[in-house]
């Protein structure tokens, strides 16, 4: 139980960093919870483009480039 713990406090401090650097840039993020992804999606939006960034269960944070039309 500890384990899971404190693995969920190293996500949450990984999603706070990134958070951190993504408001000083003055963008919006949508933050949202989606099950299917295994952990906390993160979408940042800027102009007609944007990052989707997901915290996974292993500690580390992966972003996707995507266009919008």
């Amino acid at each position: 139980m500890l384990f899971f713990f404190s693995k969920t406090l190293v996500n949450a401090h990984v999603i706070v960093q990134v958070l951190k650097r993504l408001l000083i840039k003055n963008v919006w993020i949508i933050v949202s919870t989606l099950q299917h992804f295994w952990g906390d999606v993160i979408a940042v939006f800027i102009a007609n483009g944007g990052y989707l960034l997901r915290a996974n269960p292993l500690g580390t944070t992966s972003a996707v480039s995507v266009h919008l039309q």
